[in-house]
């Protein structure tokens, strides 16, 4: 049984199955704040949110456990790529229990009471509206931008993601497409279906929801930022995709304007899983 001293990739072949080490070797970027405590890896990895991952190497075994909701068998990719970024540079693991250097200037600590809660005069005029209504009010907004594509995209949608739609009048063809977009379900197993790429740009348009404002250069800069991506080079065929999904709608429907960004109307983000 190997130990953290001389464990190979090969030894990580019966631990992971082939499509989890794999997809491993590209999440090793993405390891964060790995540290070695006696014969335990701990750290954390990127993927549609942050997971932490634990590894103990015993003289008998090895046993790992992450957060992420991953059970099909083996230890799942985020675990590998702890396990491959210890193999290929030890030296960026932090120990633990190291002593740590002396400070030069220590930071002075003071207690500070905290500022008094905020009490508004007026609550938000949304308090008052009902959540029944705020729902009704986005799946008509929904069907109006609906109305703006053409049929023919319609029915891609649909039969990409295998809804039976019925009739050939446009209005009765976006009235069940909403049923369908907005349905919990729907949109979960949507969503356990994308690819940690995918999901983050989701994400993304979700964080980045600020009417309409939003252009492409916007989610361009915040993927940027989360990191490199290797299934596509623009974040446009990422929005593409989601659009052809049924899980956001294109720019161009809400102001007509060209730049901007594909969007999650307020019916389908209300359902998205945390």
């Amino acid at each position: 049984m190997p130990s953290l001293e001389n464990i190979t990739e090969a030894d990580l072949q019966n631990l992971l199955k082939a499509s989890s080490l794999r997809r491993a070797r590209n999440y090793i970027s993405r390891v964060k704040r790995p540290v070695r405590s006696g014969q335990t890896l701990s750290a954390q990895v990127r993927g549609t949110r942050p997971y932490q991952v634990e590894i103990d190497v015993e003289s008998t075994s090895i046993m790992a456990q992450c957060t992420c909701p991953y059970d099909w068998g083996g230890y799942c990719k985020h675990v590998g790529a702890v396990l491959l970024k210890w193999i290929q540079n030890p030296v960026s693991f932090s120990i633990q229990g190291a002593p740590a250097a002396p400070k030069e200037h220590p930071i002075q600590v003071v207690a500070l009471e905290p500022p008094p809660t905020y009490q508004p005069e007026q609550v938000p005029f949304w308090l008052d509206i009902p959540f029944v209504v705020w729902r009704q009010a986005g799946q008509q907004q929904l069907e109006q931008w609906l109305n703006e594509i053409k049929l023919q995209d319609l029915r891609q949608i649909a039969k990409r993601r295998n809804w039976q739609i019925r009739g050939t009048r446009k209005a009765a063809v976006v009235q069940q497409i909403v049923e369908r977009m907005v349905d919990p379900e729907n949109i979960l197993r949507s969503v356990l279906e994308l690819d940690s790429e995918h999901r983050e740009i989701l994400s993304a348009l979700v964080l980045l929801d600020i009417g309409d404002h939003l252009l492409a250069g916007d989610l361009d800069k915040l993927a940027e930022l989360w990191g490199d991506r290797g299934r596509h080079k623009k974040t446009s065929t990422y929005t593409r995709h989601l659009v052809e999904l049924g899980l956001a709608l294109p720019g161009p429907v809400m102001t007509g304007h060209p730049a901007r960004s594909a969007f999650v109307p307020y019916a389908i983000a209300q359902n998205l899983p945390p």
